[in-house]
């Protein structure tokens, strides 16, 4: 990914907005999945094949962990 974004760092929401509201949780899932096609459609536009896996993977991530999970019933 820093190759996509010039060397820079991406950005980072703190961990701590997130943690006890799965509301917003969540939103930052959709946000991060977003950011991940974007760099799916700038990799595939550079022809960079390692960087359009890795970018694919993180949606494929960020989809599942946004994604309501049933509890476990014993």
């Amino acid at each position: 990914m820093t190759r996509l974004r010039d060397g820079r760092a991406p950005a980072r929401a703190p961990l701590a907005d997130a943690k006890g509201e799965p509301h917003v949780a969540a939103a930052l899932h959709r946000r991060a999945h977003a950011l991940a096609g974007r760099a799916l459609v700038v990799a595939a536009s550079r022809a960079d094949t390692s960087a359009a896996i890795l970018a694919a993977e993180r949606m494929d991530a960020h989809a599942a962990a946004a994604e309501p999970r049933e509890l476990a019933s014993h």
